[in-house]
């Protein structure tokens, strides 16, 4: 499928808060937007084309200090298809981002919250080795395209230390949660997944780097026993170009 937007964007101008380390700046921006093949169709016979426009508003409220930075920005996307209300969706974000930069370490922990729309389009198994370019099979399989919701919670916390003038420590996690609507259960699965990550990291000298790493990761599917869990050990080197590159 091919889609575009062409954008007609504005920003409202940057509103400070009551303190100077608060600021506020609300945007918003619309454009037109078409796509040659909304349903993700295989078959050039079927395919739907559609227009229409697009309007999407978020305010960032950001707060800085001298060690730490915050921002949450709330963020909402509406899609409108002319003669076709019953494509028409809506998706509302909530991201944050808060980091702290200290003498010896650093911390950072970021997230997003989505109830998203998603499309979905399930189709058969295509023979392409078929003698005939006719004989091919472009019917559904069964589930047909349908546009429904997505709640998904998405947290990166990641922290790193110091140690000496050579040494470092870095430790990372990603958890992420997705939940679909009811009505697209049977084709898709409710999911969590878990990653966690350790390294260390040994400057030789000012342009050379050892790094050893080990790897955690975990994925659960509501109603299905195949859950999956790794873990893994890796090493590496880096060498700089020059001591500033």
């Amino acid at each position: 499928a091919f889609a575009v937007v062409i954008p007609f964007a504005f920003v409202i101008s940057a509103t400070p808060a009551a303190a100077q380390q608060w600021q506020v700046t609300p945007s918003v921006s619309a454009g037109l937007t078409y796509d040659d093949n909304f349903s993700l169709s295989p078959d050039s016979i079927s395919i739907d084309s559609v227009s229409g426009w697009a309007l999407e508003a978020d305010a960032e409220v950001s707060y800085r200090s001298q060690l730490s930075r915050f921002t949450l920005t709330p963020r909402l996307n509406l899609f409108r298809y002319d003669g076709n209300s019953e494509l028409n969706n809506d998706s509302a974000y909530l991201d944050f981002d808060y980091s702290y930069s200290g003498q010896l370490s650093n911390f950072r922990f970021r997230g997003v919250y989505a109830d998203e729309s998603i499309r979905t389009a399930e189709r058969s198994n295509i023979d392409f080795d078929a003698d005939d370019p006719a004989d091919i099979p472009t019917d559904d399989s069964g589930r047909v395209f349908s546009v429904d919701n997505r709640q998904r919670l998405l947290l990166r916390p990641n922290w790193s230390y110091k140690m000496g003038q050579k040494s470092t420590i870095r430790l990372g996690a990603r958890y992420l949660d997705a939940t679909y609507d009811e009505s697209i259960l049977g084709a898709l699965r409710d999911f969590t997944e878990t990653r966690g990550q350790a390294t260390f990291e040994f400057d030789s000298s000012p342009r050379n780097t050892f790094a050893l790493s080990a790897y955690y990761r975990q994925n659960e599917f509501e109603g299905t026993a195949e859950d999956l869990t790794g873990y893994g050990l890796s090493a590496g080197f880096n060498r700089s170009l020059s001591e500033t590159t």
